[in-house]
């Protein structure tokens, strides 16, 4: 009986022997690829480029309150990225000077705000609410040494320097836009004819005159607005 059990046990065993060394070199035989697929994988996932990540929206001061100013300020033209004056994608900081020192009747050019080209530092000017409105849109843009005001030239688009005077409609202007407030931009429009703006012609460089262009030509130059600095 006893060699009776080991002649049927013994072909069970090798079957099972023979089958467990098959499975061994199933598996050893599927590592090497599966271990290429993930060095594949891993490599394709390194070259893969990373995302551009977005720009961040640039944010504006909080504004401390909407009332004109009649401290002096420097005016410089407002400029943002995406600007390309000049074919140039970074800013050249552009600031109202007045030409021949400010006289009556002279004329005001935009020159670099800090001096670089050595044509001297750009003026300072105050906005003088117009008593006649109650409102802070309607200004008279005061320059501070002289005490003159810029005035629009009668049936021209050219600025000048004149003695203030409250009741000449040609020396208010319309703060459009934006606000007197440090940090804010604004246009600057002619009273009576609000399509146009205070700017200069086209893409801004040195001793480019300012004066009155439409506002559309101006939004299409990226010069119609203007900002202060303290």
């Amino acid at each position: 009986m006893r060699l009776l059990y080991v002649a049927v046990l013994l072909p069970l065993v090798a079957l099972a022997q023979k089958e467990l060394a098959s499975s061994v070199r199933g598996v050893k035989e599927a590592v090497p690829k599966e271990g290429r697929r993930l060095r594949q994988t891993k490599e394709f996932t390194k070259s893969r480029p990373a995302p551009t990540p977005q720009r961040p929206v640039a944010v504006r001061p909080p504004k401390a309150n909407n009332s004109t100013t009649t401290e002096s300020f420097i005016l410089k033209l407002y400029w943002e990225e995406g600007y390309f004056w000049q074919q140039e994608d970074f800013e050249r900081r552009w600031c109202m000077q007045c030409v021949n020192n400010c006289t009556i009747g002279g004329s005001i050019q935009i020159v670099n705000c800090d001096n670089d080209g050595k044509h001297g530092f750009p003026n300072r000017f105050s906005f003088l609410p117009n008593a006649n409105v109650n409102a802070n849109k309607e200004v008279f843009v005061q320059e501070a040494s002289s005490g003159l005001c810029m005035e629009r030239t009668s049936g021209a688009w050219k600025i000048t320097l004149q003695s203030c005077k409250p009741d000449v409609p040609r020396q208010i202007f319309i703060v459009d836009k934006g606000s007197l407030v440090l940090g804010d931009r604004f246009q600057l429009r002619p009273k009576g004819h609000l399509n146009s703006c205070v700017t200069q012609d086209h893409h801004p460089k040195y001793a480019e005159i300012v004066e009155i262009q439409s506002c559309a030509y101006a939004v299409f130059s990226e010069t119609a607005y203007w900002t202060l600095l303290a």
